[in-house]
């Protein structure tokens, strides 16, 4: 289900900032769901799943930034810079829809003779949680061997592995990986993608940029910041380019 959303100021967007510094991307931006997707509750959002959580900052950030996404990663084997450029629609692992308020239903899994039920991991989940033990510890509901109950901690690492593809395969935007190869060293690899410190690296270069803005507009012209702030971008950038800043 595609939910309706919402496009937001300029104003907006700096006090959603203001409020995340200090704090984990993950947690400084989940007022943009909320501010972005009027949708959903603060009840409903620890309950969406990392995957529709990533959707839905995916399209909330082809709104603010445009749908091309730049930057650079490190070769694991050699170091060398890679610099990587790609659609939004290209890290797309669903639909694009995103928005699904509903309690997912477990998940089982079968292997190496253990049945596991499993919860798909939610924004909740991974914020309570330090460590992937700690994650399976939480959304494993039961573990059944030949009629008897285990712990995970008995689970071996063939069945956690089991675990962990049946999860990306019910939940796919959770984890999203490039394809790289590194021109120095031929060294191939899958590199993750994360939209969430991504997306927050985003917000705090455009903050700071926007905050000059205001400064030397203020500083010109005498006009309050809501005023600056109110101004499209277009007209911004010429105030600035008549006192010498750009």
């Amino acid at each position: 289900m595609k939910g309706y959303m919402k496009r937001l100021e300029a104003s907006d967007l700096l006090q959603i900032w203001e409020r995340g510094i200090g704090t984990a991307p993950s947690m400084a931006l989940l007022p943009l769901l909320l501010a972005a997707f009027p949708e959903i509750t603060p009840e409903q959002l620890p309950n969406l799943t990392i995957g529709a959580r990533d959707s839905l900052l995916l399209t909330q950030r082809e709104w603010l930034f445009g749908s091309r996404l730049e930057g650079v990663v490190s070769c694991p084997n050699c170091g060398e810079k890679l610099e990587f450029s790609l659609l939004v629609d290209e890290l797309r692992a669903d639909s694009g829809e995103g928005l699904d308020l509903n309690p997912r239903a477990p998940i089982f899994v079968k292997a190496a003779g253990v049945m596991v039920e499993v919860q798909i991991p939610t924004i909740d989940d991974a914020a309570k949680v330090a460590s992937l033990e700690e994650l399976l510890e939480r959304c494993v509901r039961k573990v059944s061997k030949s009629g008897e109950d285990l712990t995970t901690a008995e689970l071996s690492q063939g069945v956690i592995d089991a675990i962990s593809r049946k999860i990306v395969k019910a939940d796919p935007q959770a984890d999203i990986r490039l394809s790289m190869e590194c021109p120095a060293c031929e060294h191939r690899w899958m590199a993750t993608f994360d939209i969430v410190t991504y997306l927050w690296s985003e917000i705090h270069s455009w903050a700071q940029r926007m905050l000059f803005e205001v400064h030397q507009l203020a500083s010109a012209y005498g006009w309050s910041e809501q005023e600056i702030l109110a101004l499209s971008p277009t007209r911004r950038q010429t105030y600035l380019s008549m006192i010498g800043e750009y």
